[in-house]
């Protein structure tokens, strides 16, 4: 019975770290998915001759770029690329 209950823990604890980590790889995504919706938002006013938009453009491009160099030390093997693309185009395609 003891035995089982052990067993049992343990499964729970993995689990419980797998899902911790799709989680993280989800709310990554997010953070992804919504810059590139400001990003997409800040073109169709530049489009319209907006200019007043160019600093957020400069501030946005920073944020992009500071996010996707930790997503690149952070996500380093092919199956954790893997699943972070797959986490971003469904985060995407809320903004299409």
């Amino acid at each position: 019975m003891k035995r089982n209950k052990i067993i049992f823990g343990l499964i729970l604890s993995l689990i419980s770290t797998l899902y911790s980590c799709k989680s993280s790889v989800e709310k990554d995504a997010q953070k992804i998915a919504e810059l590139k919706c400001e990003s997409k938002e800040l073109l169709k006013k530049i489009s319209t001759g907006d200019m007043s938009v160019i600093e957020d453009s400069k501030n946005l491009g920073e944020k992009i770029t500071q996010l996707s160099e930790e997503m690149d030390k952070k996500y380093t093997s092919d199956e954790d690329q893997k699943a972070f693309l797959e986490a971003l185009k469904s985060a995407s395609a809320e903004c299409d």
